[in-house]
């Protein structure tokens, strides 16, 4: 049977590291057959005066027919503002349950903390096209979880 093994393995490359590698793409939303995980949403938390500097910064283009400010601070992705998200105050809560489960909202709110908006950009919004996004000089990425609801 040792020997089974050892020759099984050897024909695998390794048998443990298949598994460690599946279960790798798993966790990271790969699945191996060229589609994107469209049940993420990426967060970003960030301080504002008001609601309306909010709106101007995720919604209002810089210049007459230009990208709106979080597209220029995302120069790597491009993010169609039409389907993104933007709260703040009381009003996290509620939009946070459109997308998550009561698990996920706890967690989600504690990490925002000391901000008092949230900004949720879900695969749509990236055309469905993997991107690596980072912090702007006015938002920290939170990172991005897995929607547990269905969003209309």
């Amino acid at each position: 049977m040792r020997e089974f093994w050892r020759q099984y393995n050897a024909s695998l490359g390794s048998f443990p590291y298949l598994l460690l590698k599946m279960w790798r793409d798993r966790r990271s939303g790969q699945r191996g057959d060229a589609t994107t995980d469209t049940t993420r949403v990426h967060l970003f938390a960030g301080p504002f005066a008001s609601e309306e500097e909010m709106f101007a910064y995720c919604f209002t283009p810089v210049t007459a027919h230009g990208p709106e400010q979080i597209n220029l601070d995302l120069p790597e992705a491009s993010v169609d503002t039409s389907r993104m998200d933007a709260v703040m105050g009381d009003l996290i809560a509620p939009r946070l349950s459109e997308y998550f489960d009561t698990t996920t909202r706890k967690r989600i709110l504690r990490q925002l903390k000391p901000s008092d908006a949230l900004i949720l950009i879900p695969m749509a919004a990236l055309n469905d096209v993997e991107f690596r996004l980072h912090d702007t000089p006015r938002l920290r990425h939170l990172g991005f979880e897995k929607r547990s609801t269905t969003h209309t």
